[in-house]
């Protein structure tokens, strides 16, 4: 799970009561008490006062997007203090109450709650949910030292990471360096496809499950023949053949449950 949502705490009732593992990601700045993510903000802005009028308070998107989505999509290619500038003109002109948004959040309490349970893991989204390719190196470096930075005091390790955006164009070699060089072990993409062995640990695909999205759609219609779905112990879902899923867990010292019920490690 990623971006920070309470919900997380609904899934920490989950995996006490099934036993099932999973990793929240989490953006530092967000938990220590900043504003909400800057994509959610907009939303709100776009809803109060339409994306048209949203779109003007930035140049290089004025008159280019007619879609919620479209806007969003012209601010993720320009630089963060850019959109957070534009934000902040925006929310003004809105009128746009941010709190009720900031609520929905997790926030220090809320993660340490979370974090006593052995089956949840605490993973980086960075400080401030940038896309990290879009930034200079110093600034790469900031934010994920800022993002691992926050959560240390609340969680004894951070080794796991899941990059902004998640696409390919959306990190780099330099920010893959960075990871490992402050202790990242492994890190994934929102990339949807089945997991190979040949796969980096550092761009890990993975399925997702949004919400109204049940397993069985991820296992009918995003595996091929022969394959299962598998559950990292910290959380991640995969799909691979048994030969892959045994690969991974070597890689990463890990067990996975399969989707048949069966444990690929014991």
């Amino acid at each position: 799970m990623t971006d920070t949502n309470r919900s997380g705490r609904s899934l920490n009732r989950c995996a006490l009561t099934l036993g099932i593992p999973f990793t929240t990601f989490v953006c530092g700045d967000v938990v220590n008490g900043g504003p909400a993510p800057w994509f959610d903000r907009l939303s709100l802005v776009v809803r109060r006062i339409g994306v048209a009028r949203a779109a003007t308070f930035w140049p290089t998107a004025a008159g280019l997007a007619s879609k919620e989505r479209n806007l969003l999509w012209t601010l993720k290619e320009i630089p963060l203090e850019e959109v957070l500038r534009g934000l902040e003109r925006a929310e003004e002109g809105a009128e746009q109450e941010t709190e009720a948004l900031r609520s929905r959040y997790m926030d220090v309490a809320d993660l340490r709650a979370i974090a006593r349970n052995e089956l949840v893991a605490i993973g980086s989204h960075t400080h401030r949910h940038p896309i990290l390719s879009r930034l200079t190196r110093e600034q790469q470096r900031s934010e994920i030292e800022c993002g691992i930075a926050a959560l240390r005091p609340i969680v004894s390790k951070v080794n796991l990471f899941a990059y902004p955006n998640g696409k390919p164009q959306d990190y780099d070699d330099h920010v893959i360096s960075q990871l490992r060089e402050h202790g990242i072990v492994a890190a994934v993409t929102t990339v949807q496809r089945c997991l190979s062995a040949r796969d980096d640990v550092m761009q890990l695909p993975r399925l997702g499950v949004s919400e109204g999205r049940r397993l069985g759609v991820l296992s009918s219609n995003g595996l091929c023949r022969g394959q299962v779905l598998g559950m990292h112990e910290r959380g991640f879902i995969v799909g691979a053949c048994r030969p892959e899923l045994h690969a991974l867990e070597t890689m990463l010292d890990c067990r996975l449950w399969l989707s048949n019920g069966d444990s690929a490690r014991v």
